[in-house]
């Protein structure tokens, strides 16, 4: 998504016991959501890492400690990492053999990417200088900001990792990289060397078999207008199966928001908005919602439009009027963050409500001769779409949450909805968390936070309030969990089924709380 991020602004100019449900890690100087993840094979949650940096042995160096835990919070294994003050830890994935560092030098301005087993030995490490100036630009950017999560490598199965960064070529285009477990290059795929356009790519999938990338191309970096381009790789040989241009019969363009790769049975499902003929995706407004399925050749299996103004209307108006005191207004736009297909077959999109509206705060600022925007983007409430085998809408959800509301920088008035919507995806705006899923019983809870803290069976108000939207055997049930703490941090990984966990960071004390909150649905 960064890369995506970086064309647009262009554009617009610690000791365990057995089945413990709360753990603590003292003395963690610095805290960061880079540092710990959960460890997912087959959809289910095997356990968790946390890489936390615990101790300064000189002026010139920080020891790191890396924990492995099971589901339960009980400890598998642990070891620790020396590395120079002035590194910056930037990513760390763990793809069931091996873990991939990714450090950033501050001084020196070069990357380094460390492998490691279960056990802590070293399986390899590459150095890499002399980086593109659009590697720096996003470098920056995660570093500039907390909230801003830097996403460029993830796991390739377990055989090794893939990697999306740079060319360093006259124009900017992208490359990804394969790398085996003990770091060495495994293939390369990026933009030809003859390129006419400015090109970015955004990795959507990463598996065995299969990598997939949504990639946009541009005449120019300060042109506005750019086409979607769907890419399938061969994820062992990186041979392109698939390069198509994202567009429908009536050469109307089509966005990449989201996919799913069943790898067993070599299809690809995209979800994305579709535009008219001749629109321009980052000035014009989308016409709905697409479902899209397509071979391993390219070829469509099943392709189907939904309008916002007619097919999910009504199907929008009838969930409103069901008596679900969910609020919704004439413009808003959905944001897609995941799809999953059910072992009936049925899809479950689920989604975000934002829009773009006038701000009384920015009208104040900009009658007082301010550079802010008269514009905000307003993130509204949780919707939850299923559709049949047959891609036939089968139920809309609309779950209520307090809108967040984020006031617009000069000049980003002028994008469209969905380009501002990425942006606030990048910086973390959206209340979507996660979607947990366990194959075996076909549930999947997925898990959003809302800024209204009141509960409303007791009447009192929490420090934060987590919503759960649990889907099982057809059913789909929701519940508000409030949580009460005190940390300077509080951040959620997906855990094993019926739970989510909670760290809390504690900034003063220097400490780390992870624990288990049972999700009662």
């Amino acid at each position: 998504m960064k890369n995506r991020i970086l064309l647009i602004l262009l554009s617009l100019n610690i000791t365990f016991g057995v089945q413990a449900q709360t753990e603590t890690y003292q003395n963690i100087l610095k805290y960061s959501t880079r540092s710990s993840g959960s460890i997912i094979k087959n959809n289910k949650v095997e356990g968790y890492y946390f890489f936390t940096p615990v101790e300064k042995l000189d002026r010139k160096n920080t020891a790191y400690t890396v924990n492995m835990l099971d589901n339960n919070l009980s400890k598998v294994a642990s070891f620790e990492l020396v590395r120079p003050k002035k590194v910056v830890l930037m990513e760390v994935v763990f793809n069931d053999d091996a873990f991939m560092f990714q450090f950033y030098d501050t001084k020196e301005k070069t990357l380094e990417f460390v492998s490691m087993d279960r056990s802590g030995k070293q399986l390899g490490s590459v150095i890499l200088d002399d980086l593109p100036r659009a590697e720096l630009f996003r470098i920056g950017l995660g570093l500039s900001n907390a909230d801003v999560e830097n996403v460029s490598i993830w796991p390739l199965g377990n055989e090794g990792f893939v990697r999306n960064t740079y060319q360093k070529d006259k124009k900017l285009g992208y490359q990804i990289e394969a790398y085996d477990n003990n770091m060495k290059s495994k293939w390369t795929h990026g933009t030809p060397e003859k390129s006419e356009f400015v090109e970015g790519a955004d990795v959507l999938h990463s598996g065995e078999k299969y990598v997939t990338l949504s990639v946009i191309k541009k005449k120019s970096a300060l042109t506005r207008k750019f086409d979607t381009y769907f890419v399938l790789l061969d994820a062992v040989t990186g041979k392109e199966l698939i390069h198509t241009k994202m567009v429908d019969n009536v050469e109307g363009l089509l966005t990449v928001m989201s996919t799913y790769v069943d790898e067993a049975e070599d299809e690809i499902l995209i979800v994305g908005e579709y535009f008219k003929p001749y629109d321009d995706v980052m000035k014009d407004e989308s016409l709905g919602l697409y479902v899209r399925s397509i071979d391993r050749g390219g070829e469509d299996i099943k392709f189907k439009k939904f309008g916002w103004d007619t097919d999910l209307a009504k199907f929008k108006q009838t969930a409103v009027e069901t008596g679900e005191k969910n609020a919704d207004k004439s413009g808003n736009r959905l944001f897609v963050h995941k799809f999953v297909r059910s072992k009936s077959g049925n899809l479950v999109v689920v989604a975000e409500q934002f829009r773009k509206q006038v701000s009384a705060l920015g009208v104040l600022a900009k009658s007082a001769g301010g550079s802010a925007s008269a514009l905000e983007v307003r993130i509204g409430n949780m919707v939850v779409i299923e559709f049949t085998p047959e891609y036939e809408v089968k139920d809309y959800k609309i779950y209520d949450k307090r809108p967040t509301r984020i006031n617009l920088g000069e000049g980003y008035g002028f994008a469209n909805l969905q380009t501002i919507a990425y942006l606030c995806q990048t910086m973390g705006y959206f209340g979507y968390q996660f979607t947990l899923m366990d194959d075996e019983t076909d549930t999947y809870d997925m898990i959003y936070s809302d800024r209204d803290t009141k509960d409303e069976d007791s009447g009192k108000k929490s420090d934060i309030m987590l919503g759960v939207v649990s889907m099982k055997n057809g059913k789909v049930e929701n519940q508000r969990i409030p949580i009460n703490s005190d940390a300077k941090y509080v951040t959620y990984l997906a855990a094993k089924p019926g739970y989510i966990l909670i760290q809390e960071y504690y900034k003063k004390e220097k400490r780390l709380t992870v624990r288990l909150e049972k999700i009662n649905v």
